[in-house]
Formats: C-alpha cells, sequence, structure tokens
C-alpha cells in the first residue's frame, strides 16, 4: 500500500497512478498482482491510497519493493518471505551403531531436518514429533531458532525395552 499526499499534506487526490515495482527479491518467482516484470499501476482512492498484491513466490528471503508516482519516488520497503508448511523430513542419527544391547539408558541424538515443498526451512518453533520401535525416544521437540542449520529439531534415543531384534527404527 502506497498513500500519497499533495504539498499541503493532505491526500492525494482520486484517480492518480502509482507504480510498484520490485527492485530485488530472493529469485523464486515473486510478482506484483502476478506481475513478475512489472512495474504494476494501481489508481489512488479518495484517500490518496493505492495497493497491490505481492506475490510471494517458491523461495525464501527479502524483497525490496518500490512505489513511484512521476518524479517522486518512495523510500524502499523491505518484505520478508517466510517459508510454507513441513513437506518434507529428513532423519539423520550421530551414531549408527549404538552398542546397547545390554545396557539400558544408552543414548542417541537423533536429527530431524524440516522443509517446505520447495526446500525452504521451515519457521522457528515448528512442532516436530519423534518416534521409535524399540526402546524410548523423547517425543516431542520444535525447530529451533539457535542453531547453525535453521529447520532442524532434535530428540534423544535411550537404549531400554522394549528390544525386539535389535535394530532400532526412527520416525
Amino acid at each position: 500500500v502506497a498513500q500519497t499526499f499533495d504539498s499541503r499534506g493532505n491526500p492525494a487526490p482520486q484517480g492518480r497512478e502509482i507504480e510498484f515495482l520490485i527492485t530485488a527479491g530472493p529469485g523464486g518467482g515473486e510478482a506484483i498482482n502476478g506481475d513478475p516484470v512489472g512495474p504494476v499501476t494501481a489508481v489512488t482512492d479518495a484517500n490518496g491510497v493505492a495497493g497491490v498484491t505481492l506475490n510471494a513466490g517458491s523461495a525464501s528471503g527479502t524483497v525490496r519493493v518500490l512505489a513511484r508516482s512521476g518524479a517522486v519516488v518512495s523510500a524502499a520497503t523491505h518484505l520478508t518471505i517466510r517459508s510454507g508448511p513441513p513437506a518434507y523430513i529428513s532423519l539423520g542419527v550421530a551414531d549408527c551403531n549404538v552398542p546397547s544391547w545390554e545396557v539400558v539408558n544408552a543414548t542417541n541424538t537423533v536429527v530431524a531436518l524440516v522443509v517446505d515443498q520447495w526446500g525452504n526451512e521451515v519457521p522457528d518453533s515448528t512442532a516436530v514429533w519423534f518416534g521409535c520401535e524399540q526402546g524410548l525416544i523423547e517425543g516431542a521437540s520444535i525447530t529451533n531458532p539457535n542453531v547453525t542449520v535453521r529447520g532442524t529439531a532434535t530428540s534423544t534415543w535411550h537404549s531400554g525395552a522394549p528390544k525386539n531384534d535389535g535394530y532400532v527404527w526412527y520416525w
């Protein structure tokens, strides 16, 4: 949204054309009113306000948008595009072969990398639930903003009953 004013500080008259354009972005298909090239023209209403819709595209990052009318150019507005909902989870463990058959409470760190359908990390504090079929795993976790790789959640597996075949499957 851009609001325009005349030289006395009053809202500009209805019908003034305002051009909106993207000057920088993450390159994921972001667009204004569906137009990826721009500029896109909108017309002011009775309050001197003109608005457009920013289409986010598929990449996370910052988009910089300008509005202009004739020789008057606005300051840049920076908008952040975040990821979509979780779509893929990759699991990994610190150790692949934990000697724990005869041990109670041997531990192993389990990590989930959670991304949206385009491979962007999910937002911080996204809930992740872990499970296993042998021993015990700390089930609830959230993606953590205080780690090197965002979009990750960790849990800890503990050896113990039930012990079925010695192969632990995590989910």
